[in-house]
């Protein structure tokens, strides 16, 4: 008997042999694997960044109204690494670092405002500038008396996704305007 006709259509249709659909589907599921990781991926990013541009912008709030405060003061009363007492306009204005609810709280007689929020830590640094300096950089620690730059270092924990957490540092100066004695 001759079988060689069988041979020849079973060429001539169309179809994939098991090999080839097994080796197919090997492919398909690797691609949709290494798509779903790469889309996961750049959800956890895209969720860090709109988690830092938001805690960015409610940090630029606060320090607009920690450096009004700060270059309007007519005097300062207290000076500590965590808080400090200063006079604006006739009033006292104290701006007031919580450690156990890492917030920074702006306290007048009239009101209290929360400044920031999820503060690992901070801490106010008082300079004068040297004696002769010609540079801005050129400061030395400073009394309630002398303080002409405040520094405010902070350091801000973002969710950066689900479950985690990343700090961001952040440090700025303010210059007081009052006239030098």
């Amino acid at each position: 008997m001759d079988f060689s006709h069988l041979t020849n259509r079973r060429r001539t249709q169309g179809g994939f042999t098991l090999a080839e659909g097994m080796i197919g589907l090997a492919l398909g599921l690797f691609i949709a694997t290494t798509l779903a990781a790469v889309m996961v991926y750049f959800f956890r990013n895209s969720s860090f960044i709109a988690g830092h541009v938001t805690a960015n912008a409610k940090d630029r709030i606060s320090i607009e109204v920690v450096g009004r405060e700060i270059r309007e003061a007519e005097s300062f009363l207290k000076l500590n690494p965590t808080n400090m007492v200063m006079r604006v306009k006739g009033q006292p204005v104290e701006l007031k670092f919580d450690a156990r609810e890492k917030r920074l709280y702006h306290i007048t007689p009239q009101h209290t405002r929360l400044l920031l929020l999820n503060c690992q830590d901070m801490r106010f640094s008082y300079l004068e500038p040297r004696i002769g300096s010609t540079t801005l950089e050129n400061y030395q620690i400073s009394t309630s008396a002398t303080c002409r730059v405040v520094q405010m270092s902070w350091n801000s924990a973002i969710p950066s996704g689900v479950g985690r957490v990343a700090t961001v540092s952040n440090s700025i100066r303010f210059m007081n305007r009052r006239p030098i004695n």
